[in-house]
């Protein structure tokens, strides 16, 4: 009998050379899927050095590119008893609450699928964006980086946004740095009105860090609507590179797959 199991995993996890199946949501930029398959392949190599390696890790989407999930499931049953998905997102949003469990659930055959959690929390998520914050206090010749504005994509489920505020707090106490949520789309507030808000009220230099997982569309309007803040305030603003670019979200992730084969 197949089941899917979210986050805890049992012992029929444990099959030595289980696929790995990395799902994102996909995007329509290029770059953006290239950025995707640079984590993929950092995370192949990651996991090839364990001793129980992948038999194939295998990208796949939710839209904007192929394989898509259900055909990716598809090319892995053959021969194998077991699978796992590690979701290329920050939070356990609709879609991996919904949709990969309705896939997963739908899907023919009796492979035995084990979807781990998404890269928050983890600790080492919050060390990355700690680490974004004491770079951009380095570069900006004004001993700190000032107030943090912290971008996330918005979201029509609560807990979701509570996720996200939180992991805000988390890192305030741990850089000891006021830091502000915004969101890219969705939510409110958004990123330009915040910061424009932020530098009027004399917030100082402001650090902003995308909290995205690659240069996509999202990253590249936040790029225009920061520049666009205007006149000597633009000065004050240092964007950090996406979180989701940081070598070690691969190193995450091949934690969630090695988690779900010992437990």
């Amino acid at each position: 009998m197949r089941r899917s199991r979210q986050g805890s995993v049992g012992p029929d996890a444990k099959a030595r050379g289980a696929p790995l199946l990395v799902f994102t949501h996909g995007s329509r930029d290029r770059g953006a899927r290239r950025e995707f398959l640079e984590v993929v392949n950092g995370l192949r190599q990651r996991l090839a050095g364990s001793s129980a390696p992948p038999s194939q890790v295998v990208p796949c989407y939710l839209l904007h590119g192929r394989p898509g999930l259900r055909t990716a499931l598809r090319g892995v049953a053959d021969g194998n008893r077991h699978a796992v998905i590690v979701p290329h997102f920050f939070f356990r949003a609709m879609t991996l609450k919904s949709v990969v469990p309705r896939l997963v659930r739908e899907f023919p055959g009796d492979l035995e699928v084990t979807v781990t959690d998404p890269l928050w929390p983890h600790p080492m998520l919050l060390d990355i964006l700690a680490r974004r914050v004491a770079a951009a206090g380095r570069g900006s010749g004004t001993g700190g980086p000032g107030t943090v504005l912290l971008v996330a994509s918005g979201s029509t489920d609560r807990s979701v946004l509570r996720e996200i505020r939180s992991l805000g707090r988390a890192l305030s106490n741990l850089v000891g740095r006021p830091v502000v949520v915004a969101f890219f789309d969705v939510s409110r507030p958004r990123a330009r009105p915040a910061a424009e808000a932020l530098l009027r009220d004399g917030a100082g230099p402001l650090t902003v860090i995308p909290l995205a997982l690659t240069h996509g569309l999202q990253v590249q309007g936040l790029v225009r609507d920061l520049r666009a803040v205007g006149g000597g305030r633009a000065a004050r603003v240092t964007l950090t590179e996406p979180a989701g670019l940081d070598p070690r979200v691969s190193e995450i992730m091949a934690e969630r797959y090695l988690h779900a084969r010992a437990t």
